[in-house]
């Protein structure tokens, strides 16, 4: 970051002092005035006096627009400084609008300026720094490739630039990239050695490149590298600066670091930056860049010294210089208000620290005023994580930021359970559960509010048709990319041209949506809208028989809050890796046992590991939970166990009798959300369909057929997709127990799908299932391969994303609809999420692939268990029993059932059976009423008349 703010203006003064900045004047004066002018700014930037710099290119910006208002060119340089300028003072959102406005003029002044590659790549940067990783890869791609087609175009030191920023983009963020994207370009460290090469006799520029590596963590793991280039950067600075230049300075501060983190020589480290600060302090005062970038290097190397007193100091200091209006704050304990602060990332980093070194001087000393002071800051670096979430429109980046993250959600939690054992205030307790909510599935809460605020946000029907239009055009492009590069040989003009034309389309789309939320106040309120739901709103929404049980796991600490309508409680439990490591285990005892070898211990294993996840998570609240049936929103690890197979005592069994073992779901029906917030949000505007069930059971009669039989899976290897015996019967068996529309075969198709599936209660799809784990938006439903003029026949997850569902529930009858990647914060990244921000909000789900036949007996009895009135999860629950109660010794392996789960709300679609009766007895008496009525008052006009 430090490097970044001062290349940024370093690179855009490169374009004040081009002829293309200055061009012709109207006169020699305005001319020489505005170079003056441009020239100051540079050097009060260099100082670190970014006030002043910013002041001076305002008033160069208003003789461009008096004199000069015809030359676009002459506007670019000044709009991307003032844009450098206000992101050195980390004003964020004012240099992305300044940014905004180069890139405009770019494109209506010329597509091909030759200095476009260099505003992308301070943008891509930008995006970068504000963990808006996704954004930061597309401005780097579109800089790249617009650089490479104009290099023989450009100076020497302009390639030069460009070679350090790929360098340092490339090392630092080459997680994002895929394998195929890092073959394009050269390594790290031999684009430094090329740009080094363009300017040998260029100090200024040679020391920012030097400057470049050393800032660089991506080469701390190649110490001689990076040793070099220390060695460089101190020799050219011994033969062309002098003594006190804050190059000098810089190097210090740099080299310090090195010594003290990558070398483990503290002492030397902490030597070398305690003598840079004080020559900081001195050439720059305290309030400045340079020393804020000290006061937050100090407090993490004194927290973790231990020394938290000092460690605080220096959060505050950094804390002052973070705010919009520099001041001192009162006393260590003080926290600015979060109106007050500019550098929102700076700010959320220190305040991490100091809430950590406020708790552990508490633990020393049992102060409370430390403990109250540890929670505000808490609570305050939550309010900051929000402001810079809130900011990242890509799910990509919003993901990242959960895993990163995730870390602040669990420490509140502990310092609101410490706060409550002091106190004894309550308040701590729905706090508590309330930061736990704030740190679940972020990004999918973040996109239904999203969804809404385009659908009810005031905004004309024109406006929204647009953004959808743009929605479906950046997933058609997304789509032709990946099929292009999951070819043998892809073609990649092909794949550079798509991902132009999806980079344009992304910015017309973050335009519109900037445009929604500046003109359309309703939209931005829903937008972003940050709160969650409390322990007393749950309490009202949960019926007799319900009761809410919430996870929230760290590597030592597991939180566990049950909440029923007349009681809330909150257990803290220690736990190390041992209890993550078991879930998993659990999984792959049943997904990958093999029922012919090893069977015993296959056995074993399953009864081990079944008892001991129910004696931690379960066994501790079974007083509360008897007769009840479990809402259980899981986290980490927890969220790969099927609860209903967890054993409710120990067994020690001889030989493998799962038929006999004392599973959960004769006890407790259960299921399970992503958050409460999302499980008790009330769709106000969903409609109610009043056709019923729509089923689909596709044909693959162009592939290969294997023999029928209850071990068949509905696989997902598009290599493998097989005909299913059993979902005919599946969809016919529903279909006489309920109203149904039946599509099988042929008539399967995508295209019938999406043309009907808003007018049904229930989505019913049987079929195969691939999925995607290194991409979840692309895991896909493979309906009958007949490919139209409008669908290929497989339904991806992102087209789910773009559908308007009004299904109560969406049934998916397949393999691994509720598996994919586990997401840190944000729970399982599966193919049912999809339907989630759909609209539907009940899911009935598989956790792994699933046994045709077996699929089939309990599919129809759930269908029979839900047309009699029963909730979505008692009729799982109660098909499963009946399932069990058949089974024979192979058949009653939790793998054949226990991989249906209920996802989301779990209310009854149908009226109980006598209700229903009592309904239609009475719809049948009404005529009859009106007709006795109407011929009563007949015969007494008639006799009225008579008399």
């Amino acid at each position: 970051m430090k490097f970044f703010r001062i290349t940024l203006f370093f690179l855009f003064g490169l374009l004040c002092n081009s002829s293309i900045c200055l061009g012709k004047a109207s006169t020699e004066d305005i001319d020489s005035l505005i170079s003056a002018l441009n020239n100051q700014a540079r050097d009060f930037s260099k100082d670190g006096n970014f006030l002043k710099s910013e002041e001076l290119l305002l008033k160069v910006l208003d003789l461009k627009m008096l004199y000069m208002p015809d030359s676009l060119n002459k506007l670019i340089s000044t709009y991307g400084n003032l844009g450098s300028i206000n992101l050195s003072m980390l004003r964020f959102d004012k240099a992305i609008e300044y940014f905004d406005k180069t890139i405009e003029l770019i494109e209506l002044n010329d597509p091909d300026y030759k200095y476009k590659y260099i505003l992308y790549s301070n943008i891509s940067d930008l995006y970068f720094t504000q963990r808006d990783y996704a954004k930061g890869i597309q401005f780097f791609k579109s800089m790249y490739y617009d650089f490479s087609s104009k290099i023989s175009l450009l100076s020497n030191e302009n390639i030069a630039i460009e070679y350090s920023i790929l360098a340092k983009i490339i090392s630092k963020y080459q997680a994002y990239f895929t394998k195929e994207e890092l073959k394009q370009f050269d390594t790290p460290e031999n684009y430094i050695r090329k740009a080094e090469l363009l300017i040998p006799n260029n100090p200024s520029e040679l020391e920012l490149l030097y400057l470049s590596v050393c800032n660089n963590t991506a080469f701390d793991s190649n110490i001689e590298f990076k040793e070099l280039y220390f060695a460089k950067r101190k020799q050219l600075l011994d033969t062309y600066y002098a003594d006190n230049d804050y190059r000098r300075i810089r190097y210090l501060r740099d080299y310090g670091y090195f010594e003290y983190y990558i070398k483990n020589n503290q002492a030397y480290g902490v030597e070398l930056l305690n003598t840079a600060y004080e020559l900081t302090i001195e050439k720059f005062g305290e309030n400045s860049y340079w020393s804020g970038y000290f006061f937050g290097l100090f407090s993490n190397i004194y927290f973790s010294k231990g020394n938290y007193p000092v460690c605080i100091e220096f959060t505050q200091r950094r804390l002052q210089y973070s705010l919009k209006d520099y001041r001192k704050l009162s006393s260590f304990l003080e926290n600015p208000k979060a109106e007050e602060i500019a550098d929102i990332p700076g700010a959320y980093y220190v305040l991490k620290i100091k809430a950590k070194a406020l708790y552990k001087m508490y633990l020393q000393n049992k102060n409370i005023s430390y403990l109250n002071a540890s929670y505000s800051s808490a609570e305050l670096s939550i309010k900051l994580l929000e402001k810079i979430r809130n900011r990242i429109d890509t799910e990509t980046s919003q993901y990242l930021v959960s895993a990163k993250e995730a870390s602040i959600y669990n420490f509140s939690q502990i310092i609101c359970n410490e706060m409550l054992r002091a106190t004894g205030d309550l308040s701590y307790k729905n706090a508590s559960f309330q930061f736990n909510e704030k740190g679940k599935a972020f990004t999918l809460l973040s996109s239904l509010r999203s969804k809404e605020a385009i659908k009810f946000g005031d905004i004309p029907i024109e406006l929204t048709k647009k953004e959808s239009d743009l929605n479906q055009q950046i997933s058609t492009y997304s789509e032709l990319i990946l099929e292009e590069k999951e070819k043998e040989q892809p073609n990649q003009k092909r794949i550079d041209n798509w991902e132009a034309n999806l980079f344009n389309l992304q910015l017309d789309y973050d335009k519109l949506i900037d445009f929604f939320e500046d003109k359309y106040p309703k939209y931005y309120e829903l937008k972003y809208d940050n709160s969650v739901i409390g322990i007393s709103d749950i309490q009202k929404k949960l019926s007799e028989d319900e009761l809410l049980i919430e996870y929230s796991i760290s590597d030592t600490v597991l939180f566990t809050y049950l909440i029923r309508k007349d009681i809330s409680i909150i257990e803290q439990q220690k736990i190390d890796s041992s209890l993550s490591q078991n879930c998993t285990a659990f999984y792959q005892t049943i997904t990958q046992q093999s029922f012919s070898e090893n069977a015993r211990n296959s056995f074993k294993n399953y009864t081990h590991f079944g008892h001991e996840i129910y004696r931690v998570l379960i066994e501790p609240y079974e007083k509360y939970i008897e007769g009840k049936n479990l809402i259980i929103i899981p986290d980490g690890h927890i969220s790969y166990v099927p609860f209903d197979a967890l054993l409710t005592e120990e067994v020690h069994y001889p030989d493998p009798e799962y038929y006999s073992l004392p599973y959960m779901i004769y006890q407790n029906g259960s299921s399970l959300s992503y958050s409460a917030t999302i499980h008790f949000s009330e769709n106000k505007y969903l409609k109610h369909p009043v056709n019923d069930i729509l089923a689909f059971a596709p044909d693959y009669e162009n592939l290969a057929e294997l023999n029928p039989g209850y071990s068949f899976l509905r696989q997902n290897d598009l290599k493998k997709l097989r005909r299913i015996p059993g979902v005919k019967e599946e969809v016919r068996q529903i279909s006489k127990i309920l109203d149904a529309e039946v599509f099988i075969d042929n008539q399967a198709t995508e295209t019938t799908f999406k043309e009907k599936a808003n007018d049904y209660k229930v989505l019913h799809l049987a079929m195969h299932t691939l999925i995607d784990d290194d991409n979840p938006l692309y895991s896909k439903l493979a309906f009958t391969q007949m490919v139209d003029t409008l669908n290929d026949g497989f339904l991806h997850t992102y087209e789910i994303y773009n559908m308007d569902l009004n299904a109560d529930l969406t049934v998916l009858s397949s393999c691994n609809t509720g598996m994919g990647i586990l997401q840190k914060g944000e729970g399982i990244q599966s193919l049912a999420r999809g339907f989630t921000y759909a609209g539907c909000p009940s899911i009935l789900m598989t956790l792994w692939e699933v046994a045709d036949l077996s699929t089939v007996e309990i599919m129809t009895q759930f269908y029979f268990y839900l047309g009699q009135g029963k909730s979505k999860s008692e009729s799982l629950r109660l098909a499963k029993i009946d399932y069990l109660a058949h089974a024979d010794l192979l058949k009653s392996n939790p793998f054949f059932w226990s991989s249906f789960v209920i996802m989301g709300d779990t209310k009854a679609i149908y009226q109980p059976v006598p209700q229903k009766y009592i309904i239609n007895i009475l719809i049948l008496l009404v005529p009859v009423l009106i007709i006795l009525i109407v011929y009563w008052r007949y015969r007494k006009e008639a006799n009225i008349k008579r008399s």
